[in-house]
This record gives structure tokens, C-alpha cells and sequence, in this order.
């Protein structure tokens, strides 16, 4: 029962973690370059290891930085949909014919740019025995 406990936990924090992922680090530079990605490693006062779109990776050295601003809310373009890639659905099931049988089941799934949605789910149903389906679900 732990380990269902614990698998239901990772769907639920699961989506609160990729969100988490829309906050980037803002380099400002004193020719006026602003420079967006993560920061790999600090050297205080020689250098920093910046990465940018396509894994690319910059070593910055601290006399050329002005402005260092870490995690910053990714800036909208305008063009993306600001819905979230993650999707959670609960479903709920009463079955006729079997005296108190039901079940539930949460899937998460991830939607990728081009169209393909892809997600695993957990759950539970009650018969005369206790089960617990787990499901893929692929959609184009």
C-alpha cells in the first residue's frame, strides 16, 4: 500500500515539477547582450559557465557581467499557448452487475509539440478482489 501511496504522490508532483521547469537564469552583460539559460557553475570573481539553447555552453568571465538574475520566470513570445504540456485526468467507474464494484484511475500524460501525447496511469478497482490496473495511453 506504501508503494501505491508513493506512485500516486509522483502523479501528483510530477506536474509541479515540470512547471517548475519554465524558470530560467537572465545574464546581462555590459555591452548590452542579456544572455538566457542555465547556470552551470560559479566561479566567484574569474568566470561563469552559462548554458544556452541546444545544450551550447558559454564561460563568461565575471568582468564582463553586469546583471545576474537567477530563476526568471520564462518571457512569452507571443506564439506559444500558455497551457501546460502536462495533463492529469481522474476517472471514476461504477460497474453494474457485481455487487460494490467501482474503480478509479489518474493518468498523466505529456503533450508534445507535434501532436503525439503520451502518458502512464495508476488505479484501483474493486470486485470480488481488489486490482490494481496500470495503463499506457498514446495519442496522435
Amino acid at each position: 500500500m506504501d508503494k501505491l501511496i508513493a506512485f500516486f504522490l509522483c502523479f501528483v508532483l510530477l506536474p509541479f515539477y515540470l512547471v517548475a521547469q519554465l524558470a530560467e537564469d537572465v545574464i546581462y552583460l555590459k555591452d548590452g547582450s542579456i544572455l538566457r539559460g542555465n547556470i552551470l557553475k560559479t566561479d566567484t570573481g574569474v568566470n561563469v559557465r552559462f548554458e544556452i539553447i541546444g545544450r551550447n555552453q558559454l564561460v563568461i568571465p565575471d568582468s564582463a557581467i553586469r546583471l545576474i538574475l537567477i530563476n526568471q520566470q520564462k518571457q512569452s513570445t507571443g506564439n506559444e499557448t500558455l497551457t501546460s504540456p502536462v495533463e492529469l485526468s481522474a476517472d471514476v467507474s461504477f460497474y453494474g452487475g457485481t455487487k460494490n464494484s467501482g474503480g478509479f484511475t489518474f493518468v498523466t500524460s505529456y503533450q508534445f509539440p507535434f501532436r503525439l501525447s503520451a502518458g502512464v496511469g495508476l488505479g484501483t478497482e474493486w470486485f470480488s478482489y481488489q486490482q490494481f490496473p496500470f495503463s499506457t495511453d498514446v495519442s496522435y
